[in-house]
């Protein structure tokens, strides 16, 4: 198991161009009922169809991310609209 989190962001997300531009990010979310805030900083590793040649480890984890994802989200990643919005969305505007 990894010790570190591992997120998913699509090829078109403004995200995966930031991510490409630099290799630090931060990931936070808000518990309302709580009223807490977690903040987590760190380094960004892009696991992509080009990590296959150069990190057999990164390229392994990526394939293993892939396989647990449902087909229904496996299938937005190939979708013609942008991250988002839905297919209808797209489409309309």
């Amino acid at each position: 198991p990894a010790s570190f989190p591992i997120l998913l962001t699509d090829r078109r997300s403004g995200k995966y161009a930031d991510f490409v531009a630099g290799s630090d990010c931060e990931i936070c979310w808000w518990l309302d009922e709580a009223g807490i805030q977690f903040r987590i900083a760190g380094r960004v590793l892009l696991a992509t169809a080009a990590t296959n040649t150069t990190s057999p480890a990164l390229s392994n984890a990526r394939r293993d991310v892939w396989e647990r994802l449902s087909d229904g989200t496996r299938r937005t990643f190939l979708w013609s609209a942008d991250p988002g919005k839905t297919k209808d969305q797209n489409s309309s505007s």
